[in-house]
């Protein structure tokens, strides 16, 4: 059901007769089909929906005091929204958290030490410059750097979409979870992330997040990259004068 959000109807949110209201960054309204759920219960889906239960048993469990230090980590998060910013509760982003830390964990994509202590507050964790460069030689893809500004090691969770034609400038998902992949970025230190084998000419986008190694878990905002895969040729050493071919 569709809820009108203002008398003259320049907010609307919510489904109504097989069309579906949103609204983009710049505050205007869009309309697409409306489209049926779809819950293929792949086993990524349920290794993550396992994480979430497991993090939301955690906050249920968890004593006042640890709680209020989550709380107090919460309120010094800002996010970015269509309509402006915002925070998130508590217990979102104690769960959100622990479940991104057990997620990486149970997919064996990297071993986290399992840990429900709140994350040194303020805000998030950091993440320097991201930038992305060409294949390694004889390979079609990209690479995205990703630097580590912090005193400790983190590691980066990174995801990629389907690819997409030129045209394409913005995507948020649905990532591929065949995709996903968690490398450690020592301190200090700039990390390739890999993205090979891909379509020519092809854009794809990733998603990267950081998190710290070990428990209590602290992680950085969300980082969207606009990528495009290309052909990087094997450059073959040309003989100088004298040499033998």
């Amino acid at each position: 059901m569709a809820r009108l959000l203002s008398i003259i109807a320049s907010v609307i949110r919510g489904s109504t007769g097989g069309l579906t209201y949103t609204a983009n960054q710049f505050h205007q309204i869009v309309v697409r089909a409306r489209t049926a759920p779809v819950n293929p219960n792949t086993t990524n889906q349920t290794t993550i929906r396992s994480a979430f239960n497991v993090a939301s048993q955690a906050w249920k469990v968890m004593a006042t005091p640890i709680r209020e230090a989550w709380a107090e980590y919460a309120a010094s998060l800002t996010y970015e929204g269509p309509l402006g910013p915002y925070s998130m509760p508590a217990r979102q982003v104690c769960i959100g958290n622990l479940a991104l830390a057990g997620y990486i964990a149970a997919r064996e994509l990297y071993a986290l030490v399992p840990s429900v202590a709140s994350p040194v507050i303020p805000g998030f964790l950091d993440v320097g410059n991201i930038s992305v460069g060409p294949a390694g030689a004889g390979e079609t893809g990209f690479i995205v750097s990703v630097e580590n500004p912090n005193l400790f090691d983190v590691v980066y969770f990174a995801q990629r979409s389907v690819q997409f034609g030129t045209s394409r400038y913005r995507f948020k998902g649905p990532y591929l979870s065949e995709t996903d992949i968690a490398i450690k970025g020592v301190t200090e230190t700039t990390t390739p992330l890999t993205f090979y084998g891909l379509v020519k000419d092809a854009i794809y986008f990733v998603h990267i997040r950081a998190i710290t190694e070990e428990g209590p878990y602290k992680i950085s905002t969300d980082y969207f990259v606009r990528c495009i895969s290309v052909e990087t040729p094997i450059v073959k050493p040309v003989p100088g004068r004298g040499s033998k071919r």
